[in-house]
């Protein structure tokens, strides 16, 4: 039996892969069944979305450790143990960056979520893939990484 799986290369994400990414981000998540309904207001979601998105991504990339299909049809961010999906200073102003992106109920809202991600991390330190996210255009394509 033949495979319908289409290998791709996986290579190490750079800055100038910011907004690729966070479009792949964005188109992935928009109707998942947690992201989605994060922020509520439909018709400002992928510019709500992207923006935090645009966040996470970026202080991601201070490790080496976000990966890319060639052409960013998928991105996965990894942490290596201990590292953290935001710096110190950017954790501390989440908050007050959400709600001037969103509103106070739609912040609580992804805090919560974000609280529950952080109760359920192993106390272990391991590796940890924050997301996995493959582009709305190529969702279905059988994509498989090859490393």
């Amino acid at each position: 039996m033949a495979s319908s799986y289409a290998p791709v290369l996986v290579r190490v994400s750079t800055p100038a892969d910011i907004e690729e990414i966070v479009a792949t981000m964005t188109t992935a998540f928009f109707d998942d069944p947690l992201w989605g309904p994060a922020f509520p207001d439909v018709e400002r979601r992928v510019t709500q979305a992207s923006a935090m998105w645009r966040l996470f991504v970026t202080s991601s990339l201070r490790y080496p450790w976000t990966l890319v299909a060639e052409n960013i049809e998928s991105a996965a961010p990894w942490f290596p143990p201990g590292g953290a999906e935001l710096t110190e200073d950017e954790q501390s102003g989440l908050e007050e960056f959400l709600i001037g992106i969103t509103s106070r109920t739609v912040a609580d809202g992804i805090l919560a979520i974000s609280d529950q991600f952080e109760a359920a991390r192993p106390s272990e330190p391991p590796f940890y893939l924050s997301l996995l996210a493959t582009h709305d255009d190529h969702r279905g394509a059988g994509l498989v990484w090859a490393c």
